[in-house]
């Protein structure tokens, strides 16, 4: 699993370019460094005060580790290629399992439970 920090500073948010991290130590070590470089900017205790109360972070499963962990917990335990599944889908009519892999598409065949490429989407 992979884990990445997503930060917050009441104006903005988003997820620190150093990840994804491998442990949740790690992202977690980046995001107290962040919290202190931020904190480090201000300079009277009023906006230390301030900026305590409006920045903040949390450590999250990284998009492609919340998808292969669905796929298991769905019993979908087959290897999927090493790149990063960028978006997963389940198509209850069919009881089919997509994934998006840089840009293309795989579906499970639940027969031969293998995944296969597919010239289209879902």
């Amino acid at each position: 699993m992979s884990f990445v920090v997503v930060w917050d500073n009441s104006h903005a948010c988003g997820t620190l370019s150093g990840g994804p991290y491998d442990t949740e130590e790690e992202a977690t070590a980046a995001g107290e460094n962040w919290l202190l470089e931020m904190l480090a900017l201000e300079t009277t205790p009023e906006a230390r005060e301030e900026a305590e109360a409006a920045y903040s972070y949390e450590v999250v499963l990284s998009d492609d580790a919340r998808y292969r962990a669905l796929l298991t917990k769905n019993g979908i335990e087959q290897p999927l290629p090493e790149r990063s599944i960028t978006e997963a889908r389940w198509i209850a009519a069919q009881d089919d399992w997509w994934v998006r892999i840089d840009g293309g598409w795989l579906w499970w065949d639940r027969r031969a439970s293998a995944w296969k490429a597919s010239q289209h989407g879902p």
